[in-house]
């Protein structure tokens, strides 16, 4: 049996010749790892420490220099302190020198390899496996994808320990991460951003969206950014990401799709302008679309676009979504008023009467405070000044957001300017209806009547 000291001036001259000494320290180091529960406090001869510290002090461990695990980078040619050394070039193979053979864990931890990189190392390396990744060689994207099987145990470990306290630059890296596909998913050949992964079941938001929880240990999908189920603003981001990818109209199972998300898209206040289903079949952003109130409107321009029946009106509300009739504004064209018959004339001058009674006017105070309340106060003296003038014949056209898009001919118009009611025709009964809008009108928004 060789003496310790006799051991240890061999080791010493071995390193005197670098790694071309490789194998011979091996065998040494074979001989430290057979017999280490009696070796290691052994005292060094002429040293007064021990062997253990000894080990842990010198420069005498090869590295690995070359490795078929996808991204490896061989460190300096030179040998290490073993507290320079990592034991798992699965895990830092880019990064940081790792010991040229496998260690046993008690002799890696009492003589300072380190079994247990630090994230920041684990992160930088998994992005080092991202930016190689392979394109089209199949078999070379199959080995790159099992490299990161142990990155992805080692990240959920990470995010089960309550214990842990993330440094700045772990922080950073991570948030780095979170902005870059890096969860892969290996069936369909591509890498996912994380927030785009769920552990929930998310199949009808695919395939926008995944869930890959059977392939990916659940704590790096949290770790990296990933959530347990999608959130309001999550269905808000997937209909943008629908519409940018989408440019005409949808198939039967993205309409199902579209529906089920805007009934979870949250408040539609903090939605933005958010892409809308329309009657096409397309997406277009809520700023441009219309509710269609207006079907008595037959000419319509190509690029008049309402919403689909079935989007909900109460997102429709708070989107501000405009009804195509509010949204319209009619503008005189043209009046004729020669040939006025006596009976027009007269029907609108007993209308008119009516209109000025304290009996109209009372009736009209009780039917606004039935509705608004008994303080409400209504100003009804436009009501009363209001003229109704017979004509035989009006054209208008209708102006939609600055811009003409119909015009015709028209049984009334009035003009607010000053308070004028234009009529065609002289049947009372049938005046009757255009005379209640104009008093609707004027009763303003916060004191009109229920239809």
């Amino acid at each position: 049996e060789p003496r310790l000291g006799d051991i240890l001036c061999h080791l010493t001259e071995l390193c005197g010749r670098g790694l071309s000494a490789a194998d011979a320290i091996r065998r040494i180091f074979a001989h430290f790892e057979k017999d280490w529960s009696t070796l290691a406090s052994r005292e060094v001869p002429g040293a007064r420490v021990t062997l253990q510290r000894w080990l842990s002090e010198a420069s005498w461990l090869p590295p690995l220099s070359a490795s078929t695990t996808p991204g490896f980078i061989a460190p300096a040619a030179r040998l290490y302190r073993p507290d320079e050394l990592y034991t798992e070039v699965a895990l830092v193979g880019s990064q940081a020198p790792v010991c040229a053979w496998p260690v046993e864990s008690k002799l890696a931890e009492a003589i300072g390899l380190h079994r247990k990189p630090p994230p920041p190392l684990v992160l930088r390396h998994l992005e080092h496996l991202l930016d190689t990744f392979p394109g089209t060689d199949a078999d070379a994207f199959d080995r790159h994808a099992k490299a990161l099987s142990p990155i992805y145990a080692y990240l959920h470990r990470l995010h089960s320990n309550r214990e842990h306290r993330a440094t700045a630059d772990e922080r950073e890296l991570r948030e780095r991460l979170r902005g870059r596909p890096c969860l892969l998913d290996i069936p369909r050949r591509r890498a996912w951003l994380p927030a785009h992964v769920f552990i929930d079941d998310v199949r009808r938001l695919e395939p926008l969206r995944t869930n890959l929880q059977l392939r990916i240990p659940e704590g790096a999908v949290r770790y990296l950014g990933g959530k347990q189920h999608p959130e309001a603003a999550d269905y808000c981001t997937w209909m943008h990401d629908l519409a940018a990818l989408t440019h005409g109209p949808l198939d039967s199972e993205q309409r199902l799709q579209v529906l089920y998300v805007l009934r979870h898209v949250g408040d539609p206040e903090r939605v933005g302008d958010l892409p809308l289903l329309c009657t096409d079949g397309c997406l277009r952003a809520a700023s441009t679309v219309f509710l269609d109130d207006a079907p008595w409107l037959k000419e319509r321009p190509v690029d008049l676009y309402c919403v689909d029946p079935e989007v909900p009106l109460d997102l429709l509300t708070g989107l501000n979504v405009q009804g195509v009739a509010d949204a319209l504004l009619e503008r005189l064209q043209g009046v004729e008023s020669g040939g006025i018959t006596p009976e027009a004339v007269q029907a609108c001058k007993a209308l008119q009467s009516r209109l000025r009674t304290p009996e109209f006017t009372g009736g009209l105070l009780r039917l606004v405070r039935h509705t608004h309340g008994p303080d409400a106060t209504p100003d009804l003296t436009p009501i009363a000044g209001l003229t109704l003038r017979p004509v035989t014949r009006l054209r208008t056209s209708f102006v939609l957001r600055g811009r003409e898009i119909a015009c015709g001919e028209a049984r009334h118009f009035f003009q607010v300017s000053d308070s004028i009611l234009m009529l065609v025709g002289h049947q009372k009964s049938r005046l009757v209806a255009y005379v209640a809008r104009a008093v609707h009108q004027l009763l303003g928004t916060e004191m009109q009547l229920a239809d």
